[in-house]
């Protein structure tokens, strides 16, 4: 297939189902070398919404703060606690910031928007609606926002104003993926062609490239200590390849999935990756071996995003079956379904204190908190 073809193909796609293109919505868990810096968080101006309504009309915002820390204990009481509305084009990232007290959303219009997760009230949107973007990622402390524009430059955006900080070169090919290495130190961009590009964030400047099978980059994840990149493919390449940062060469590929592979999130220990696929599967990789040493099956559709509790116990998985599945982390064995009532879910987000669940909804134009009231 020709290079317009598909992108001719993959901007359709994105168009009717946001699929593909979508961002790694995944908390990356924590390093275990470098500890994230919290943003300079600027004054934020005074609620102007009013309190939004919750999934159904018997469930409101709570008012009382206090919750109760998601576990494998409690997995039977989590429940819809407040729909966050407002946005008018579908969610494509979200990130709770260091402090919990906040959550940031992007829509697909360029519009940043900052949350009061106590009280469900729209706190302050950043930035102007402009083109349609799909491919986005915010940094593990979610100081930063990393765009990619329709010119194929990527953008990078301070979350604390909203203010462009530095627009990185132009590329020749659409671009699919973004994704920040757990210090934030690195971008990495995946393109229509299978070009993996890495950055320097603090300098702009373009460090080297990697050059995967012929087929659009789908998913990237570095591990918890940076040492490795790892890369799903799409249109009809399923394996996953492992990338050695020092050496920059291919360590090795895992293959098993039969379909896209649309997210992929490390183990807090680097020892295992995660992988969310069309075939409707979720597969656990030992990064040793690359051999797949499980596989959970549950889902009725694709499988899009995933998120791993900040103890890492419990995995979050999202789908186009309009279902949230909790599982352990370490069995395998399913906890809980959540039904958002909606068509499609592609993006989860653990809070840092564990005590929320974040996921877009109602075709992707609000979010729905998910929790534990004591």
């Amino acid at each position: 297939m020709s290079t317009l073809s598909r992108l001719v193909l993959i901007l359709t796609l994105c168009s009717i189902l946001t699929v593909g293109c979508q961002p790694n919505a995944t908390p990356t868990p924590p390093s275990a070398t470098a500890t994230p810096v919290p943003p300079a968080f600027l004054p934020i101006a005074t609620p102007t919404t009013a309190p939004v309504v919750s999934p159904a009309p018997s469930v409101t915002p709570s008012a009382d703060p206090e919750r109760e820390a998601i576990s494998l204990s409690n997995v039977a009481q989590i429940e819809a606690l407040a729909t966050l509305a407002g946005h008018k084009d579908g969610v494509t990232g979200l990130v709770f910031l260091p402090n919990t007290a906040h959550l940031a959303s992007l829509s697909g219009d360029l519009v940043l928007t900052l949350w009061d997760i106590q009280t469900g009230l729209k706190m302050d949107t950043l930035t102007e609606p402009a083109a349609r973007v799909y491919n986005v990622a915010f940094s593990p402390n979610g100081s930063l926002l990393a765009v990619g524009n329709p010119d194929n430059t990527i953008g990078i955006w301070a979350v604390n104003n909203g203010q462009l900080i530095q627009t990185l070169s132009q590329r020749k090919t659409f671009i699919m993926k973004i994704a920040f290495s757990p210090d934030g130190g690195l971008l990495a961009c995946g393109d229509l062609e299978g070009t993996i590009t890495v950055w320097d964030v603090n300098n702009g400047q373009e460090l080297y490239t990697l050059q995967a099978p012929n087929s659009p980059i789908g998913s990237l994840a570095f591990s918890p200590n940076s040492a490795l990149l790892a890369s799903g493919n799409t249109e009809g390449n399923t394996d996953i390849t492992l990338w050695d940062i020092e050496s920059r060469q291919e360590l090795r590929t895992l293959n098993g999935h039969r379909g896209n592979v649309y997210n992929l999130v490390f183990t807090s220990d680097g020892s295992q990756l995660i992988s969310s696929s069309g075939d409707l599967t979720i597969k656990f990789w030992d990064i040793e071996s690359g051999q797949a040493i499980r596989t959970l099956s549950g889902h009725r559709s694709y499988v899009y995003g995933l998120a791993l509790s900040p103890d890492g116990t419990i995995l979050a998985s999202a789908s186009a079956d309009g279902l949230i599945k909790l599982w352990d982390a370490k069995s395998g064995e399913e906890l809980r379904t959540l039904d958002s009532h909606d068509e499609y879910i592609y993006f989860l987000a653990f809070s840092p204190d564990g005590l929320l669940l974040a996921s877009s909804a109602n075709k992707g134009q609000a979010i729905i908190l998910w929790g534990i009231n004591r």
